[in-house]
């Protein structure tokens, strides 16, 4: 909270090393934690370890399928995705949209921005599905307007323009168009 990331993470391994085995979800957690504020820092290559360590814990975790095992998924595909390896991050990105979407109450902006991610890795990877790509990115809209963040959605908006206009959809593109001429200035 106070935007102190190195004490953060020196705090969290201080935690992982005193849950060790025994405390199995506090540890992932940290570890997830720990990825979280790397990748916030545009650290990602310090990020990898914890995340493949917790996501290797997480398989049989009373945490599978929740926020953090969503939240872990997401990181990799990140890493991944910034790394221009976009057909490492697909798997990564499917999954935490699966995981996402089994959530009772999915965060609307996380769940958007990892259709955004994985309809650009779909668009541009080797071996381009522009249709699935069309419908991800659809979809990225539909929950980024959920979140009322005109802000957020300003980006996104753009991109999926230039995505319609890449394959000649007027349609689609005008349709997007309006919706981002029409956003509130706030």
């Amino acid at each position: 909270m106070q935007n102190k990331g190195d004490e953060s993470i020196s705090y969290l391994k201080k935690v992982i090393e005193m849950a060790g085995n025994d405390n199995e979800e506090l540890k992932i957690k940290s570890l997830v934690s720990i990825a979280k504020t790397y990748g916030s820092k545009d650290q990602n290559e310090q990020a990898y370890p914890y995340l493949e360590e917790a996501l290797q814990l997480l398989e049989d975790s009373s945490l599978v399928n929740t926020i953090v095992h969503a939240e872990a998924l997401t990181e990799m595909a990140y890493y991944y995705f910034d790394k221009s390896n976009l057909n490492e991050a697909v798997p990564y990105c499917i999954d935490a949209i699966e995981t996402y979407n089994n959530l009772q109450f999915p965060s609307h902006r996380q769940l958007g921005m990892i259709h955004m991610q994985y309809a650009y890795c779909l668009q541009h990877m080797e071996g381009s599905n522009l249709l699935d790509a069309s419908k991800n990115y659809e979809r990225a809209i539909e929950r980024l307007e959920l979140t009322k963040d005109h802000q957020l959605l300003e980006n996104p908006l753009g991109d999926v323009i230039a995505f319609f206009n890449y394959i000649n959809n007027t349609k689609k593109k005008r349709y997007y168009e309006n919706k981002f001429v029409e956003m509130p200035n706030s």
